[in-house]
C-alpha cells in the first residue's frame, strides 16, 4: 500500500453561492413591490460576485427543508428573509445560515420608518455588502474539514471506515478530525488496513494494491461405473476364496472316510487315507484377502467420487467367516 498526504487549502473559499430560502412577507405589500424586492436581493448579490439560487420544495416550505435542500445542491449558505409593512414603516431581517450546520453565520437588517418603497429597496445593496463582509470574515478563519481519497487495484474494493462500509473505490469523502482506521477488502485478495490521524486542511491519499489469493479448486470427480462393479466382483471373489481357504484349512488331517475301510486301518484304528489340504487352504485364505481387500479399496475409492457420504468398509474374519461390513 503507498499512503501519501496532500495539504489541502488552508481555509475555505469564501462561497460564491447562496441559497435564498422562500420570503417570508408580513402586512400589506403589493405583488408587485415583492417581485421588486427579490429582484433587488439577486442584483445586490451578483455584484459582489455570487449568485442567488432560489431554492424550492414541493413536500416542504419550512426554512429546514431549504436548508437541507442546499446541502445536497452544495450551495454552502443559505439565507432565510422575512420583510414586513407596519404603519408605512418597512423592515427587513436577513441572516445567514451555514447549510450543512444549521449555525447562524451573520445578520442584517433594514428598517425605513416614513419612507417609499423605493427607498426601502435602494437600502438593499448596502446591507448585502455588510452581510457577506461578515461571511467572508467567518470563512476566512475556518480550515476545510479532513478528506480521504482511496485508489488502486482491484477497482470496486470495499472500504470500511471505522468499521462501517463507507462506498467502493475509487472514493473520495469528506472525514471528521481524529483517529481513523481504513480496512480495503476485495473478494479473493488479501486484506489491507491502514490507521491515520485525520487533520483539518489536510487530505488523506491511500493507493493500495491488493495481493490475489490462491484459490485451490478441486478437480471435479466423475463416478466411474467400471470401479463399483470391479470392486464388487472382486470382494465376491475374495469371500469366496477366503471361504474355500477357511474350509480346507479345516479338514486338513482329517480322514477321508469314503476310503477308510475297517480292513485299512492301522493297529490303532487309525485311517491311514487324511486330508492333506492345509497348504491350498492356506493358499486360497491369502488369496481371498488379498481380492476382498482391494475390492473395498475400489469401491472406497468409486464412492469417494460422488457427493455423497464417506464409505468405510471393514473386513472381519471370524470363527462365522468372513464379513465385509460398510
Amino acid at each position: 500500500m503507498v499512503c501519501m498526504l496532500g495539504m489541502a487549502g488552508p481555509a475555505r473559499a469564501s462561497p460564491s453561492e447562496f441559497g435564498v430560502a422562500p420570503v417570508e412577507y408580513t402586512g400589506e405589500l403589493p405583488q408587485d413591490f415583492r417581485r421588486e424586492f427579490e429582484q433587488t436581493l439577486a442584483k445586490s448579490l451578483e455584484r459582489a460576485g455570487r449568485t442567488a439560487v432560489v431554492l424550492r420544495s414541493n413536500d416542504c416550505a419550512s426554512f429546514e427543508c431549504m436548508r437541507e435542500a442546499a446541502t445536497a445542491a452544495e450551495i454552502p449558505v443559505t439565507l432565510a428573509v422575512r420583510v414586513n409593512n407596519g404603519s408605512r414603516e418597512y423592515s427587513a431581517e436577513i441572516l445567514a445560515h451555514d447549510s450543512r450546520t444549521g449555525e447562524k453565520l451573520a445578520q442584517v437588517s433594514i428598517t425605513c420608518g416614513v419612507c417609499g418603497q423605493q427607498e426601502f429597496l435602494d437600502a438593499i445593496p448596502a446591507k448585502i455588502i455588510e452581510l457577506e463582509s461578515e461571511i467572508d470574515r467567518i470563512f476566512a478563519g475556518r480550515t476545510e474539514p479532513p478528506r480521504l481519497r482511496v485508489a488502486g487495484t482491484p477497482n470496486a474494493a470495499e472500504l470500511t471506515l471505522d468499521g462501517a462500509m463507507i462506498g467502493v473505490s475509487p472514493l473520495d469523502v469528506e472525514v471528521r478530525t481524529g483517529d481513523h482506521q481504513l480496512e480495503i477488502r476485495a473478494r479473493n485478495h488479501t486484506t489491507q488496513v491502514h490507521r491515520w490521524i485525520a487533520v483539518g486542511g489536510v487530505e488523506e491519499v491511500v493507493e493500495y494494491e491488493l495481493k490475489r489469493l490462491l484459490v485451490k479448486r478441486e478437480r471435479e470427480r466423475k463416478p466411474r461405473p467400471g470401479l463399483r462393479v470391479g470392486g464388487w466382483f472382486a470382494v465376491s471373489l475374495g469371500v469366496i476364496s477366503v471361504g474355500t481357504g477357511a474350509v480346507l484349512i479345516g479338514i486338513d488331517g482329517r480322514p477321508h472316510m469314503p476310503t477308510c475301510a475297517p480292513s485299512s486301518l492301522d493297529l490303532n484304528g487309525a485311517c491311514p487315507n487324511v486330508y492333506t489340504t492345509g497348504a491350498l487352504g492356506a493358499v486360497a485364505l491369502a488369496v481371498g484377502l488379498a481380492g476382498a481387500g482391494t475390492g473395498a479399496g475400489l469401491l472406497i475409492f468409486e464412492h469417494q467420487a460422488r457427493p455423497k457420504e464417506p464409505l468405510t468398509a471393514e473386513l472381519r474374519l471370524s470363527a462365522g467367516g468372513l464379513a465385509l461390513r460398510f
